[in-house]
Order: structure tokens, then C-alpha cells, then sequence
């Protein structure tokens, strides 16, 4: 929402440059807690995006659990 401001976001895929140039950019699908079925779509920088580490089963844990379990 904010620069500084982070949350788990799954990469679904590349993206086009919103303005043709040739900056990198990727689909991500973020879903909400507890509910990952009504999550967003956003298109955003690769330069802007941080490798979690996590696997998917873990994120998932992570976002059902409200960031309990992990």
C-alpha cells in the first residue's frame, strides 16, 4: 500500500511496462487474512519485490494462521 509497507504476495507471472519502457515487471496475486480466496491483483516492479524464502504451503500458513504459526 505504502513504500516500507510489506505483505506476502504469490508471483503469478511477467507483465508488460505499464508504460512500454524497459523497466521489468511482474504479476502478483496478494491475498487478505483469513480469507485467500478474495485477494488482489497488482502489477509491480521486480526491482520492488523481496524473495520471502518461504514455500507456497508455508506462506499459506502464514496468512490463514493471521502470522501465528510459520
Amino acid at each position: 500500500p505504502r513504500k516500507g509497507a510489506w505483505a506476502l504476495a504469490f508471483v503469478t507471472g511477467p507483465a508488460r511496462s505499464p508504460s512500454g519502457g524497459t523497466e521489468k515487471f511482474i504479476n502478483v496475486y496478494v491475498p487478505p487474512t483469513p480469507n485467500p480466496t478474495s485477494g488482489f491483483h497488482l502489477i509491480v516492479p521486480e526491482s520492488e519485490v523481496r524473495d520471502s524464502g518461504l514455500s507456497v504451503e508455508d506462506a499459506f500458513k502464514t496468512i490463514l494462521s493471521l502470522g501465528i504459526a510459520g
